[in-house]
């Protein structure tokens, strides 16, 4: 605690405000008291921090150095204390520290899946914050864990303690998951000191180098040499058989630029129209694009 003094407002009176320590953010409802060090430490009287966290004691008798100690409290957050004197009827401007206990620990990461072939890796972020959902910043302890069904195959956390900086927030990595024998997911959790914390879990997918396969299904009223007497509705399928997922499927018809695909596409122009088509998997892998002509004569 920092205790400074300034010229005189009015006799007998101490006064100042409570800060977060570290984030200097003024404590709103924080609990100050005024101790009788000379008389037992009795307490002299108590004060709630206001709007910005600012206190103040009135009619406080001057009685020497070390005559009172000055305390806060939030919460179950201790404040520091600090012995100082009042040795003249002038006005006491104390600024007082508290220390605020993390009350939530969240976690995230980058993404929510890691592969698993030893070399990828993925960021972990904890935003530790105090009881009034502020960050606790500048230093505080961080323990990240990783957790799951086959142990010694889940990869590694580093590094496995880190610290708040300036916003509350502590990083590390996660990954070089083995190709072999590895699980299916991971929990990473992050905690401090007391034990306040949270997990989430991770997927492990082996690598998928495998394109998706896309299919084209065209319907209308057929003529007799394998082309159309009507408009035609062009139906597009995708899968992905190395397991990640199909992401997104494209088309075009002759020229025209690529469009993403959501629903069946209307061929109506007369003559040869090529459609081009395409998908992608979640993995980032992409089919090399396959095309169809399709001959429409109307009646």
């Amino acid at each position: 605690m920092v205790v400074t003094a300034e010229p005189a407002i009015f006799e007998g009176s101490v006064q100042g405000h409570v800060f977060a320590d570290r984030t200097n953010a003024g404590i709103p409802g924080a609990r100050v008291w005024l101790i009788n060090s000379t008389n037992h430490n009795t307490t002299y009287g108590t004060t709630i921090t206001g709007t910005g966290g600012y206190y103040y004691f009135v009619g406080v008798v001057p009685m020497g150095d070390n005559a009172y100690r000055l305390k806060a409290q939030k919460g179950n957050d201790t404040g520091y204390s600090s012995t100082f004197g009042v040795t003249t009827l002038e006005n006491k401007s104390v600024d007082v520290y508290i220390r605020m206990s993390p009350a939530s620990v969240t976690i995230s990461t980058t993404r929510n899946y890691v592969v698993a072939d030893g070399s990828d890796r993925i960021g972990i972020t904890a935003l530790v914050r105090d009881s009034l959902g502020r960050p606790v910043a500048g230093g505080h302890s961080v323990t990240f864990t990783a957790t799951c069904d086959r142990p010694g195959s889940y990869g590694s956390i580093v590094p496995a303690h880190a610290v708040t900086d300036g916003e509350g927030r502590a990083g590390a990595r996660y990954g070089r998951v083995p190709t072999a024998g590895s699980a299916s997911f991971v929990t990473i959790g992050a905690y401090d000191g007391a034990g306040v914390g949270s997990s989430i879990s991770i997927d492990i997918r082996a690598p998928d180098n495998t394109p998706p396969v896309t299919a084209l299904k065209v319907t209308g009223e057929p003529d007799n040499a394998g082309g159309f007497i009507s408009d035609v509705t062009a139906t597009l399928t995708a899968d992905d058989p190395g397991g990640w997922g199909v992401n997104e499927t494209y088309y075009r018809i002759g020229d025209a630029g690529w469009t993403r695909y959501t629903s069946p596409i209307t061929v109506s122009s007369e003559g040869g129209s090529t459609i081009y088509y395409y998908s992608t998997d979640m993995a980032g892998n992409a089919e090399m694009p396959k095309s169809r002509t399709v001959m429409i004569h109307k009646k």
